[in-house]
């Protein structure tokens, strides 16, 4: 497990430190985390243009639901989508609802139970 990554001793290389203490050097790191995480494992050595941009982008928890339940799906199933959204109206435009239809997404076999995520 990474915990963070830092500039290496020489150049544009980058040193990765596992959580077993091992620091290994790249010539380039891909990050494929989110970007608070990448923030936190960057820490000191992230410069202020990474900061900037990083710091920017907008994350929050979700509580997800794996189910069966198509009442968070459209009435019509011509008409379920990969992602399928449910909202408020009016002055409450906040709360929001997103259903993933795994079967369509994952490829599940044909006459699979529909699998839906919710958060």
């Amino acid at each position: 497990s990474v915990q963070r990554a830092e500039p290496g001793a020489a150049g544009p290389a980058v040193t990765v430190v596992t959580e077993a203490g091992e620091e290994v050097e790249f010539d380039a790191v891909l990050f494929a985390t989110h970007a608070d995480i990448t923030l936190r494992l960057l820490g000191g050595g992230a410069d202020a243009q990474e900061r900037d941009i990083l710091g920017a982008v907008p994350y929050a928890d979700n509580d997800i639901y794996l189910h069966t339940d198509t009442d968070l799906m459209p009435r019509s199933r011509k008409v379920w989508s990969s992602w399928n959204f449910l909202g408020n109206t009016g002055d409450d435009t906040s709360a929001v609802c997103v259903s993933y239809w795994a079967n369509r997404l994952q490829h599940l076999p044909a006459g699979a139970p529909d699998m839906f995520v919710t958060l």
